[in-house]
């Protein structure tokens, strides 16, 4: 892939919570404690081998936990990131952990994913966003899932099972209880139906406001250490969200999207992922970036 510049600007207008969580291959967290490696890390950290307690609370600093999931060669680690909004220091900080992982012998090899939190209570004031959201991430999946797969040109091998597509099972569901005709709670309740292990994991969203870990995750992307494809995942995935509380009516893509229920694997094409692209970027640097993640394997 051409080199590109990792950017500090990029332009989200509406303010959403987020957070990563990195898998890495080949980093042994207790080796490198006991080298002293960690001394030498300059941000918040945090290292706890067993966070479950840390799941009911708000990550605060960089937090580093053995990774059981990411099999192959030798030790994986998790590096999960505080809760934060797209900023300069956020940033900063993603492109230091990636070059400090690095620099320590962490790889990606074929299991490693690279996940997306962003904040549910966003939807909580328009379901006909979540709506026009739900239904882009599933007519433009087979685009999306070439574009999350970063330097690779598929998805990783594990995605199959961790990060399985949705549109299928959304087709079912929209078969069987019709549900982007349901309000407000029901249709949460059905969308969490698809379960955990899904491209999108609604598993932790909520309509209650007083919930603290109420997300959507996408869990399509492909690990990465190139800081420049892990931002472009993350500012593609917020400028998605922000076009559909801009452009909400969800209702003409709706039926665009029940036109390919009987096309069932559908491979990417080219005009459909410019279409997205054009549809939800407007500066030409966005579009080059996009562009250039895309179209890599080309």
């Amino acid at each position: 892939m051409e080199k590109l510049e990792y950017r500090r600007d990029l332009k989200v207008n509406k303010k959403i919570l987020l957070g990563t969580e990195l898998e890495v291959a080949g980093f042994d967290i207790l080796k490198n404690i006991r080298k002293n490696t960690f001394d030498n890390f300059s941000l918040p950290y945090q290292i706890n081998r067993d966070y479950e307690i840390l799941k009911r609370s708000k990550y605060t600093k960089w937090l580093f936990t053995e990774d059981v999931t990411t099999m192959g060669e030798g030790d994986a680690v998790e590096v999960i990131s505080p809760i934060s909004t797209l900023n300069v220091k956020f940033l900063d900080e993603l492109c230091y952990v990636c070059q400090f992982l690095e620099r320590y012998d962490g790889f990606i090899n074929k299991y490693c994913g690279a996940h997306v939190h962003i904040d549910f209570r966003i939807f909580h004031q328009n379901l006909k966003a979540l709506k026009k959201f739900i239904l882009i991430m599933s007519y433009y999946e087979p685009e999306l899932n070439r574009f999350f797969a970063g330097e690779q040109e598929t998805l990783r091998e594990g995605a199959n099972i961790y990060a399985r597509n949705i549109t299928r099972s959304l087709y079912n569901l929209e078969k069987y209880y019709e549900i982007f005709q349901l309000e407000e709670e029901l249709f949460i309740n059905r969308i969490k139906d698809l379960g955990r292990n899904y491209s999108l994991n609604f598993a932790h969203a909520s309509i209650l406001k007083t919930q603290n870990r109420n997300t959507v995750e996408l869990r399509s992307p492909n690990g990465s250490l190139n800081p420049v494809v892990l931002e472009n995942n993350i500012y593609t995935l917020l400028k998605i969200v922000e076009y559909c509380f801009c452009n909400s009516d969800w209702h003409d893509l709706y039926f665009q999207w029940k036109e390919l229920e009987g096309q069932g694997n559908r491979l990417p094409e080219l005009a459909k992922a410019r279409t997205l692209s054009r549809t939800i970027f407007t500066s030409k640097e966005d579009l080059k970036y996009f562009d250039w993640q895309y179209e890599k394997a080309a």
